[in-house]
């Protein structure tokens, strides 16, 4: 290291081990290029996770003096909270050459062909460069037609799937905008959620993205710029909710309309609009068993005055679900103001509950049992719509 930092040659660090300790100058050559590979790609580890960056990708040399371990994992894609040197990461062996990057997705890369330097896709590995320009087996035309099928995003959904199954969660999206200490603390929430909700925050954790942390005009999602406006600190620390409710509600509408390419909400589109039709039906189920020649009011402020009877921090997601199904006559304490619910179309009611339902998941099984003795049918759709994505990342 100390040699590194002086910009010492190779060739004069060895020496120097070699008079140190007689161990013969190519022994002494083979050390000090393992041990600057292991130091040069622990650095490049390093700036990776200090991007907030939560994967790399092995790169191997592309010739004939390439190990059969690296040329097997040349390509790979791994979580760098995994990053293991002699495993997933180089050195793989003495002299290693292999290096690692953040995952390249576009541009070129230098191989040797007879001799001679020459650029290919930055994205082919090691096995396909072989078949294409030494083998002669596969032609590079072939080879982009097979790499546009099967390009997509499939192998880094499987890693981060299988990531969500070990309890890990990704937070890339998070990190651009939030301290290190309030990112740890939401990705240990999320890693606590039922199964289906850590895989479909790792899924599209890249695109969670928070515009600003300190923002003092409420918690929204603004569609159009794909991002989340709030008061982390506030979210982190308000007295009458769990911590961080707001920053799950509001990512959960911006994953909801991720889910359709940001051209809708599959909350509203979701076999044909059945999440809100479902809402509205079991709201109207409740409410009539409840009548027996009763007025509407009466009921009405039967239900509410349950729903108020709530602990605070259990009430927000029930409160405004009924809120919007009734057109503002039944909530507990919470609800969202003026014609709120008729806006868009009166799509907020599906939107909203989705967002609700979501962020309870992730935090509040309390607030789940409560949402699902009123709308267990509705709560259901909800998981559907989660079991829907996430089964098209597994088998794309």
């Amino acid at each position: 290291t100390q040699g590194l930092h002086r910009g010492l040659s190779i060739q004069k660090m060895s020496k120097a081990i070699n008079r140190e300790m007689n161990s013969g100058y190519k022994n002494a050559e083979r050390l000090v290029r393992t041990e600057m590979n292991f130091v040069q790609n622990h650095a490049a580890k390093e700036s990776m996770e200090s991007a907030g960056l939560s994967e790399y990708e092995f790169i191997s040399v592309l010739d004939h003096r390439t190990s059969q371990r690296c040329r097997s994992l040349d390509g790979t894609v791994h979580l760098l909270e995994e990053y293991d040197p002699g495993s997933n990461a180089p050195p793989m062996h003495p002299r290693c050459r292999s290096t690692i990057s953040a995952v390249i997705s576009e541009g070129t890369r230098t191989a040797k062909v007879r001799g001679k330097n020459i650029r290919v896709p930055a994205e082919m590995n090691y096995a396909d460069w072989k078949k294409v320009y030494i083998d002669k087996t596969l032609t590079l035309k072939d080879w982009q037609n097979r790499r546009e099928v099967l390009l997509s995003d499939e192998n880094l959904a499987k890693i981060r799937i299988k990531a969500a199954q070990d309890g890990k969660i990704l937070t890339l999206g998070l990190s651009q905008n939030i301290a290190a200490n309030r990112v740890a603390e939401i990705a240990e929430i999320i890693k606590r959620a039922p199964e289906n909700i850590r895989v479909l925050w790792n899924l599209v954790h890249e695109d969670i993205k928070i515009i600003d942390s300190n923002f003092k005009g409420g918690a929204r999602y603004f569609p159009v710029e794909k991002g989340i406006r709030l008061d982390i600190s506030e979210d982190a620390t308000a007295f009458d909710q769990k911590p961080y409710r707001k920053i799950f509600h509001e990512s959960a509408h911006l994953i909801d309309q991720r889910i359709e390419n940001y051209t809708s909400y599959r909350s509203v589109t979701f076999k044909d609009e059945i999440f809100a039709r479902t809402l509205i039906n079991e709201a109207a189920a409740h409410v009539k068993t409840l009548m027996m020649g009763r007025e509407f009011e009466a009921v009405c402020e039967q239900i509410s005055a349950k729903l108020e009877s709530l602990p605070l921090d259990e009430q927000h997601e029930i409160s405004d679900i009924w809120h919007g199904v009734s057109n503002g006559d039944i909530h507990g304490y919470y609800g969202h103001e003026g014609d709120y619910w008729t806006r868009d179309g009166g799509t907020n009611v599906a939107k909203e509950a989705f967002a609700h339902m979501f962020a309870a998941s992730v935090n509040n099984p309390a607030a789940v049992k409560h949402i699902c003795e009123y709308f267990p049918r509705s709560f259901k759709l909800f998981e559907e719509i989660i079991t829907e994505y996430v089964r098209g990342k597994e088998q794309p």
